[in-house]
């Protein structure tokens, strides 16, 4: 499954850090086959994930825009839209949009798939992003009914739940999420989600 909460994403600091001089090879690799594929090559699909696991976002965004407008009835499409509303949630940006990609995305998908997981969470941060608690609330709760004991959608409804001044439900989920994973609340500070 694609996820930014299964992701390590390597430090962006010192350029010195060897992974940072990885990371920048990568990327240089990537831009190089950005520059000679054909913008409608199925290539743009992994150029898309490969840049957004790089957390090179604004590529990312680009290699998927070029993807779904050329390939409408493509198996891949539901995990291309899924990926375009997490590079939009991730950025803070567009978020109309990405709430209409994650949609459009579980409208394609089998709702008890991997796939569907993700866009659960991805729409339920998308929500969290835009105000509405109650709806990414709800995501995240469909989320753990398909795959329990999920640090990222437990961090998610707790930041929800907190903001919704049900502090002792969200801290209850946010102390849950941080024992499931080590990384959660960097991945949401990251995104300056806070609770």
């Amino acid at each position: 499954v694609r996820s930014p909460r299964m992701t390590t994403y390597l430090p962006t600091g010192n350029h010195e850090e060897p992974e940072n001089k990885e990371l920048a090879s990568a990327t240089a690799d990537l831009d190089a086959a950005d520059r000679i594929a054909p913008k409608q090559a199925d290539d743009r699909f992994t150029l898309a994930r490969l840049y957004q696991n790089a957390d090179r976002m604004e590529r990312a965004l680009v290699q998927y825009d070029f993807w779904i407008s050329n390939h409408p009835d493509d198996s891949k499409m539901a995990r291309a839209l899924n990926g375009r509303c997490w590079v939009r949630a991730s950025m803070g940006q567009d978020l109309a949009a990405a709430l209409s990609d994650c949609n459009a995305a579980l409208r394609r998908s089998d709702n008890s798939s991997p796939v569907a997981v993700s866009i659960l969470n991805d729409r339920g941060f998308v929500r969290l992003r835009l105000g509405d608690y109650d709806k990414a609330i709800a995501d995240f709760d469909a989320s753990l009914k398909l795959a329990p004991n999920s640090a990222w959608p437990l961090f998610g409804r707790g930041v929800a739940e907190v903001r919704k001044k049900k502090a002792a439900q969200g801290e209850a989920d946010i102390s849950q999420a941080k024992m499931l994973s080590t990384t959660v609340a960097g991945e949401f500070q990251r995104r300056a989600i806070e609770p």
